[in-house]
C-alpha cells in the first residue's frame, strides 16, 4: 500500500463531510446542498484521485465492494480510512 493512500482517503471524506454539513446547514433549498457535495467530491477527486483511487465515500467503496471491484477487502480496504475521515469530521 502506498503511504499516502490512507491519508488521501481519510481526507477526501472529511472535506465531502465538511463542505457537504456546511453547505446544509447554510443553504436554504437543496440545490445548493447537492451543488456543494458535487463540487467537493470532483475537487478530491482531481486532487486526491490519483494517490487514493478516489472512493471518499463509503456507500461507493462498498458497492465496488460488493461487485468485487476493490482488491484487499472492505475491513482492509478503504472502509476505515474513509471511517476516520468522517471520524474527525464528528469530533469537537
Amino acid at each position: 500500500m502506498e503511504r499516502g493512500k490512507p491519508l488521501a482517503e481519510a481526507l477526501g471524506t472529511l472535506t465531502l463531510l465538511l463542505v457537504g454539513t456546511s453547505a446544509a446547514a447554510a443553504a436554504k433549498d437543496g440545490v445548493a446542498v447537492a451543488l456543494a457535495h458535487g463540487l467537493a467530491i470532483t475537487l478530491m477527486v482531481v486532487a486526491l484521485g490519483h494517490v487514493s483511487g478516489g472512493h471518499f465515500n463509503p456507500a461507493v467503496s462498498f458497492a465496488f465492494f460488493l461487485r468485487g471491484g476493490r482488491n484487499g477487502g472492505l475491513l482492509g480496504g478503504p472502509a476505515p480510512r474513509e471511517a476516520c475521515g468522517g471520524g474527525a469530521r464528528l469530533s469537537p
